[in-house]
């Protein structure tokens, strides 16, 4: 059974969805160093304002010393400030009157750790994709793994990936924009529904 190794995240972006689906199992990975501007606490979506990093607010990160696993999420109003974004984004989008009640109850839902939240979110977006796949924590960090993609959570410093390729899909500000690649699995989730599957799919190279 092949298994993939990710860094655990805030609704991942395409690019880590296509790696989901095409593995038969996933780790995630919580015991590695927690970093600052990555998709530990930051996604992106795309507005009528162009695209929007969403970033959660934490606490006790030490500096980069602290394990991704023992961050907490501040106690700020970060949760009524995502959910009203991504209403105010998405209000058109054909899917977000499907998801609505599911995210709705996610962004009212209070957290104390950061890998606590990762793993509701990525929970909901499994369920509507259908994707039911073995998941697991580390419990430990190892530097060397097979299939390791840990590198992908990295926004500021972004490695190739050959195993990569964006699909276009439809996009509500397309007109305005253009498509507009590996956003948060949101953005494809709330377009195209579970034809998310097909794309994801499609943006996997062998």
């Amino acid at each position: 059974m092949s298994t993939v190794v990710l860094t655990s995240g805030y609704l991942c972006d395409v690019q880590h969805y296509s790696k989901i689906l095409h593995y038969d199992a996933v780790t995630w990975e919580q015991c590695c160093s927690y970093h600052k501007q990555t998709s530990r606490n930051r996604c992106r979506i795309l507005t009528a304002d162009g695209i929007l990093d969403l970033s959660i607010p934490v606490a006790n990160t030490h500096n980069g010393h602290c394990p991704t696993r023992d961050i907490q999420v501040a106690d700020e109003p970060w949760q009524k400030i995502h959910w009203g974004a991504i209403q105010a984004a998405y209000n058109k989008s054909p899917y977000l009157l499907y998801l609505a009640d599911d995210l709705d109850r996610l962004y009212h839902k209070p957290y104390r750790f950061l890998v606590d939240l990762h793993q509701d979110f990525h929970a909901f977006v499994c369920r509507w994709l259908e994707i039911g796949k073995p998941q697991q924590l580390t419990t430990d960090y190892a530097k060397t793994v097979e299939n390791d993609f840990r590198h992908l959570a990295d926004y500021k410093h972004p490695r190739p990936d050959e195993h990569f390729e964006a699909v276009p899909y439809y996009q509500l500000f397309a007109e305005k924009y253009g498509f507009v690649p590996n956003l948060s699995i949101l953005d494809l989730l709330l377009n195209i529904g579970l034809e998310s599957r097909i794309v994801l799919r499609q943006c996997y190279r062998e």
